[in-house]
């Protein structure tokens, strides 16, 4: 999966993520009279595929012991733990600036696609809207625990990348915004793919006119929403448990039936059951089962958009109302310069 990628570049990507969307967490307890302590770092992603690419570098790179479970949270963010005082001692901010500087560009693919979103712009007229990427931002705050803005602009400074900076007062937070907006498309398609880590990319594809809209969907959905509720209950020993009925019969008709009673404790071994665990891998699937089922595709795609991210929801919407109102949604390919 990720034999093209050196470690020096995955262990970027990983502290990127974790950068991110991480955290650690140390705790003791007493037994027989013996102080035992435990180390635990923490990724939480709302992504499937980005779960499993997390899984496979940690244990490509450090060989520890880990474990993925499901936060009490409506959109079933799946969390992956690691055991273990090596990468506790690592996860500090010293590290963190010394990773930013001395690997920016693998730094900034695993934040962007942690704290990331990526911007489609429309332009309408009379009888045609054009669909394009416009830029990726960066979000953080300030004060924060972490300097996550300080290292965002070291790995930009590094890589000679343009972005604007803007910045609104969270009133109900007591916090600072701060929005890096990357504008340049060249730096936006060497971020987004050198490693494809989460539906992030498809929004991009989908920008750049290389995906089509139902391929989309069906992408998204798979990793924001389906995936992530199929893990939940396979972890809790029924699969099925947070699935709708249709969605049940929609996975064993596009041929990922599997048995109701499996019981998983990593996204990696949920991945070797059904096969998908890369951006790769969901494209090959959506593709196939388009074609498969392309003249039921209208009625799947109703109910799998829920599936997806709010703002992917939105997107759609808009999408679906100007084609059904006669309006063709084209894309506008933005050229590396």
């Amino acid at each position: 999966m990720l034999s093209g990628y050196s470690n020096s570049e995955l262990r970027g990507i990983v502290w990127g993520l974790l950068d991110g969307d991480g955290s650690k967490y140390y705790y003791y307890r007493r037994v027989r009279g013996k102080v035992e302590s435990y180390y635990h770092v923490f990724l939480t992603s709302s992504s499937f595929i980005e779960t499993v690419q997390f899984e496979t570098i940690i244990d490509r790179l450090y060989k520890v012991a880990f474990v993925t479970r499901r936060v009490r949270d409506a959109r079933f963010p799946l969390q992956t733990v690691v055991f273990g005082k090596e990468l506790f001692d690592l996860f500090n901010e010293e590290f963190l600036d010394t990773i930013a500087e001395s690997l920016p560009l693998p730094y900034l693919v695993g934040l962007v696609y942690a704290e990331g979103s990526v911007g489609l712009k429309w332009e309408c007229h009379r009888d045609h809207c054009f669909l394009f990427v416009n830029n990726i931002i960066i979000t953080t705050t300030v004060p924060s625990r972490r300097r996550i803005y300080e290292r965002v602009s070291l790995a930009l400074d590094k890589l000679n990348i343009k972005y604007r900076l803007s910045r609104r007062w969270v009133a109900e937070r007591g916090k600072w915004r701060l929005d890096f907006k990357i504008s340049d498309f060249t730096a936006i398609k060497k971020i987004l793919e050198f490693l494809p880590l989460n539906y992030k990319i498809y929004r991009y594809l989908l920008g750049q006119g290389v995906i089509s809209f139902g391929i989309w969907v069906l992408c998204s959905a798979l990793d924001y929403g389906i995936l992530p509720r199929l893990y939940a209950g396979c972890y809790e020993g029924d699969c099925y448990r947070y699935l709708d009925q249709d969605i049940i019969e929609w996975l064993e008709n596009a041929g990922l039936e599997i048995p109701r009673e499996l019981r998983v404790r990593r996204a990696l071994d949920l991945y070797n059951v059904v096969g998908l665990g890369s951006y790769y891998d969901l494209l090959d699937f959506s593709c196939s089962f388009i074609e498969r089922n392309y003249d039921n595709w209208s009625y799947i795609r109703e109910y799998l958009i829920e599936y997806m991210p709010s703002r992917y929801v939105r997107t759609a919407e808009r999408y679906i109302n100007y084609v059904t109102s006669g309006i063709k949604v084209l894309p506008r390919r933005r050229p590396a310069r």
